[in-house]
């Protein structure tokens, strides 16, 4: 008979059956059992607990998005401790799977209540900390912390919460007390706060906020009383085995950071990675991308390359030249790039190209590409980072639309990290699990490229550059540009050169052709915007009207001046009959010579009429 059961996923805890159970414990041993026990352990004894129910897991989308916080979908009313155990404190075990911010909630109701609500983060901040905290106020809050990567998105970890006597302890592990991480002591407030404002309840949530907040998921969670004979080792940061590579030298900072305090008696501020990591390395931390899958196999190795070999052969024989065909037709929406072009554009962006150091060309372009280190000076090393991929865009303008969405689905197929580490303008590393991946992505995704056309082009072969098969493309629109602006790459195995020391403190000036108004591509970065060609229309414009009112300006004054001596060469005569100077004098001595006569007449009128009435 099978051991095996069907897992049950549910969405809230509300939704989730609750069951009662007994925790059988001793100094070395804590263990759940749905069966009364014949006799207690040597040394320790049997708790009643609530537990949920086996083979059930829960699933939890981040709050900020869906509630906006805590809300009762995170609690259920049986996954508490009795009213009778709450002068004991309480203990909570559970295993967690997140990619970072577990929450766990303890409070005197099955909801948050402020100001009475313990909640204890783990993986906060990117899975940079964990934090233990209650809220007094909305911005106000009784909190510790303490740095450490403790999720992971791969497997289910083990953690423990402990209450007692008004100090909040948490740890990892199976056994609740031992690999304490830290410690919340609110004794003060426990001791004046009254009896029903005691923690009962447990809540589950997950506090991950941004575009990258993920879903959670929870199972085994078990909630008992506190016995009195629990140890609780000394608080000490710790660090899932994973993250120990990139782990160690931030948490070495912290540790001095946190004896300055006690030093200065000042309190602990976990110190920024920017303060001592390299800037692309801090940007990673505190990214905290989720992991891809692992190719697990050299597709390079002889032996594959043989097996693929000997299939293809017979595949071919078995009359499948037509689908194989058919096959490399379909491999891609759009054209093939020519390997001629990626010399193309070399006068634009060739002082922006980052080449690998000479000492590892000739390992660059090795069909194996092992691993190779050399010494330079300052005591630094150069070496290929295989687990990686360098991509160099020829088309300024079309990459600058290009947002690190775009690239990770180019390279989705190979299960790439969701992080991009971009180094400038037109560069960016690509990271992957395991160099068979990246190296699988490189020699799918890219061609080899022939000698340099003249000597004046640099040997891209040599240095290990190879050029994508199909451009890199926009999927949708968004404020930064259109959807289907495309551009082509370079790209290479990465080397420990390909870093960024520091935050850039300029931005390079885009090409003219610029724009996240319209779709780009490679004759783009060749364009001139639409207001320069505008004002360079309108400047024409204004020059032809100036020219044309020049040439006539000039014909009406040529014709003026001719006008004028042909006039004073006439004299004052006018071709137009009775309207010359001579006429119009003969009118006017006709018309003074009628008023004198007018005159005359009414003189001798009025005399006649004067010598009749004397």
């Amino acid at each position: 008979m099978s051991s095996h059961f069907r897992e049950i996923e549910n969405r809230s805890a509300s939704l989730s059956a609750i069951h009662p159970v007994q925790i059988l414990y001793s100094e070395n041993q804590w263990e759940t059992s749905t069966e009364a026990p014949d006799a207690a352990p040597c040394g320790g004894g049997v708790l009643n607990g609530m537990a949920l129910q086996n083979g059930t897991t829960i699933r939890v989308g981040p709050m900020d998005r869906k509630f906006g916080g805590w809300d009762n979908e995170h609690f259920n009313e049986d996954l508490c401790i009795s009213e009778t155990d709450i002068a004991k404190g309480m203990v909570v075990t559970f295993e967690a799977m997140a990619r970072e911010c577990v929450a766990i909630a303890l409070s005197p109701t099955p909801s948050f209540q402020m100001g009475k609500t313990y909640v204890a983060h783990f993986g906060a901040n990117g899975n940079l900390a964990s934090v233990l905290r209650r809220h007094t106020s909305e911005k106000d809050s009784v909190e510790t912390s303490v740095s450490g990567r403790v999720c992971d998105d791969s497997s289910f970890q083990s953690y423990w919460i402990i209450f007692s006597a008004g100090k909040l302890s948490v740890g990892m592990g199976t056994m609740p007390g031992r690999e304490c991480m830290a410690t919340l002591d609110d004794s003060i407030y426990h001791q004046l706060r009254p009896g029903q404002d005691a923690v009962r309840f447990v809540g589950l949530g997950n506090s991950a906020l941004g575009k990258y907040a993920r879903d959670l998921k929870v199972r085994n969670v078990v909630v008992s009383s506190c016995p009195t004979e629990i140890t609780i080792t000394e608080p000490k940061p710790m660090s899932l085995p994973v993250y120990e590579e990139s782990w160690a030298e931030y948490q070495k900072e912290c540790d001095k950071a946190r004896q300055r305090a006690i030093k200065f008696e000042i309190d602990y501020v976990p110190p920024d990675p920017n303060q001592f990591l390299k800037f692309s390395e801090a940007r990673k931390l505190r990214a905290n991308p989720e992991r891809g899958f692992i190719t697990g196999i050299d597709l390079e190795s002889a032996e594959e390359i043989e097996k693929r070999k000997r299939r293809r052969e017979r595949f071919e024989k078995e009359g499948g030249d037509q689908v194989l065909q058919e096959l490399e037709e379909d491999d891609g929406a759009t054209k093939e790039v020519p390997a001629e072009q990626a010399w193309d554009k070399e006068d634009i962006v060739k002082e922006i190209r980052v080449d690998p150091p000479e000492s590892l060309w000739r390992n660059c372009s090795d069909e194996q590409g092992e691993a190779m280190m050399t010494e330079v000076e300052g005591n630094e090393q150069e070496s290929l980072v295989l687990d990686k991929i360098h991509i160099f865009a020829i088309d300024w303008a079309a990459f600058k639309q290009i947002r690190a969405e775009d690239i990770i689905d180019y390279f989705s197929a190979f299960g790439p990290k969701n992080h991009v580490e971009w180094l400038g303008e037109l560069s960016a590393n690509i990271l992957f699990e395991d160099k068979y991946s990246a190296n699988r992505a490189l020699r799918s995704l890219s061609q080899q490229l022939p000698a340099p056309p003249d000597d004046s082009k640099p040997d891209f072969a040599s240095m290990g550059w190879r050029l994508c098969i199909k451009p890199i493309t926009k999927k949708r629109n968004d404020t930064f540009g259109k959807r289907g602006t495309y551009a082509r790459l370079l790209m290479r195995t990465a080397t420990s050169l390909d870093i960024l020391e520091h935050k850039p403190t300029k931005i390079p000036k885009p090409p003219k052709g610029f724009t996240t108004k319209k779709k780009l591509g490679p004759e783009s970065d060749l364009w001139e915007p639409k207001q320069q060609q505008q004002r360079k229309k309108k400047r024409r414009n204004s020059d032809n009207r100036k020219n044309r009112g020049s040439n006539n300006n000039e014909k009406d004054d040529a014709s003026d001046e001719d006008m004028v001596t042909e006039k004073l060469n006439e004299g004052l005569k006018s071709k137009r009959e009775g309207f010359s100077v001579e006429d119009m004098q003969k009118e006017r001595e006709a018309a003074a010579a009628l008023v004198m006569k007018a005159a005359s007449d009414a003189v001798v009128e009025g005399m006649m009429d004067q010598e009749k009435t004397q």
